[in-house]
């Protein structure tokens, strides 16, 4: 597999983010009102867009949101090597801490890759979150 991952615009984040997350829903629905102040990376997979994250930097802390891998290429180790970019990029622009909204199902995944909860669950569009927050400095 021929794996790179690069900066996108935006609207490249829609479609991937409607499949793995929202699937059967309307576009609408995926997108932010804030994605053209974020930062967009994607995740090609032999030149095909696979995977995406998008970063919201706010001085020197960052929030990533709505990280998403086409269904049928999860659990393969793309959102690791997503998650582990993301990471060297906030460490290259001095982000003393990266942070995101989990949902509780996937505590493990980021636990694997240095997160920590923060706060108690809470619930959004009838889903369990919690903040996961990882330190860099």
């Amino acid at each position: 597999m021929n794996i790179t991952i690069e900066q996108i615009f935006p609207s490249l984040t829609w479609a991937i983010r409607q499949e793995a997350m929202y699937p059967g829903k309307d576009l609408d629905v995926v997108k932010l009102d804030d994605d053209f102040k974020g930062i967009h990376f994607g995740l090609y997979v032999n030149h095909v867009l696979t995977g995406v994250v998008s970063l919201f930097i706010d001085k020197d802390r960052a929030q990533f949101r709505k990280l998403a891998v086409l269904p049928q290429m999860q659990r393969k180790g793309l959102g690791n090597l997503i998650i582990q970019y993301l990471i060297g990029f906030c460490k290259t622009e001095q982000i003393s801490k990266i942070w995101c909204n989990a949902r509780v199902n996937a505590i493990g995944f980021y636990k694997k890759n240095g997160f920590v909860t923060s706060g108690a669950p809470f619930v959004r569009n009838h889903l369990q979150y919690i903040k996961m927050e990882l330190l860099l400095r």
